[in-house]
């Protein structure tokens, strides 16, 4: 498992679960198993160095947790979500697994009308603007608001504006 990749997350995800199930077919009421043994054994080096000095099973997990699950950028997964299209050949069902897929990480929660509508407003507005490099900036931000947003693409695109209105005073001179 490489920690930097984009889907250490998910592939951390799986890898516990199927662990867990490992470990729990071995145990019986009257044999248990030392979990931090075990887990030692199925961890690669690169990976063990984490929790080397880790002295309980749950502390092991605890910190594997929080080095492998990443936060997921709300802004990009409901980008993502907004401008997926249905390939050539892609079935409805294959489409709809795909958007239910890319939904996972959009942090949809119960909110009111107005929050709702400004999420809506942040995202139209972040997938719908015309400058590449602005969209590119919003789009590293992990959550934003459309207030933030706004504010955010002003102030870039005034200093894109400043940028060439100095790079044409300088040709000019």
């Amino acid at each position: 498992m490489d920690v930097n990749s984009s889907t250490t997350g998910k592939e951390w995800k799986h890898w516990k679960r199927t662990f867990q199930n490992y470990v729990i077919a071995f145990e019986t009421a009257d044999n248990t198993v030392d979990r931090l043994q075990v887990l030692t054994n199925f961890l690669s080096f690169h990976i063990f160095e984490y929790i080397d000095e880790c002295e309980t099973y749950e502390a092991a997990i605890q910190k594997l947790d929080s080095v492998l699950m990443k936060t997921p950028n709300e802004v990009f997964a409901r980008h993502l979500l907004a401008t997926a299209k249905q390939k050539p050949g892609q079935s409805l069902e294959e489409f709809l697994q795909e958007l239910r897929r890319l939904s996972k990480d959009c942090n949809f929660q119960a909110v009111t009308r107005e929050q709702h509508r400004d999420g809506f407003l942040r995202d139209a507005f972040t997938n719908r603007i015309l400058y590449t490099t602005i969209r590119r900036r919003l789009l590293e931000e992990v959550t934003l608001t459309i207030d933030t947003a706004f504010e955010k693409a002003r102030a870039l695109d005034l200093a894109q504006k400043n940028s060439d209105a100095y790079a044409s005073a300088e040709a000019s001179a």
